[in-house]
């Protein structure tokens, strides 16, 4: 599956965000949040996860064990910058 978020449109704070997020992670089909901009499946078993944050594109290729990691310890866990708490939505 490959998944487009745009975090720039949704003001929530950090931490309400991983929330979500986990919540998406875990079932993918059936959520349905407006920060996710695409979902297309492409029939792989890995998940290829586009996010744009912060006035970054980072995009990350995720297995189960990926994802079960993130769940639990957010999407920031996985990028190399410190995202905002707060941001405009």
């Amino acid at each position: 599956m490959k998944v487009t978020i745009d975090h720039n449109i949704c003001d929530a704070s950090l931490n309400s965000c991983e929330h979500c997020f986990s919540f998406f992670i875990q079932h993918p089909e059936g959520v349905d949040r407006y920060c996710i901009i695409e979902q297309v499946e492409d029939g792989s078993d890995k998940m290829t996860l586009t996010m744009l944050t912060d006035g970054r594109e980072l995009t990350l290729v995720l297995d189960d064990k990926d994802r079960e990691m993130v769940a639990s310890e957010g999407w920031a866990s996985l990028v190399d910058f410190v995202p905002k708490f707060y941001r405009g939505g």
